[in-house]
């Protein structure tokens, strides 16, 4: 009996459902193929969100999927509005 060796396939080889639902930076960085820092820019500059309060930097998958498609993630129903944003009806000038 022949045992077929299983390789692990990098995260950018998974289709995107199959992704975890919680993702490191170093997830997002094999997945996006750029380096570790590049993603922690993205946090900084408010272009990735992380989850709050939860000790070590985390991202939601599809906040992910935010980022790349470039929607809001309020839009794609991902988080909610603030009540200011309610207030404003969208209008934030």
């Amino acid at each position: 009996m022949t045992k077929k060796l299983e390789t692990k396939k990098q995260l950018w080889e998974v289709p995107f459902t199959r992704l975890p639902e919680v993702l490191t930076i170093e997830d997002i960085a094999e997945f996006l193929r750029i380096d570790s820092s590049d993603v922690e820019k993205l946090i900084v500059n408010n272009e990735l969100t992380p989850l709050p309060l939860i000790g070590k930097i985390r991202v939601f998958k599809g906040f992910l999927l935010s980022y790349m498609t470039q929607q809001n993630p309020t839009d794609m129903g991902l988080a909610s509005r603030s009540q200011d944003e309610d207030n404003n009806n969208g209008n934030y000038l």
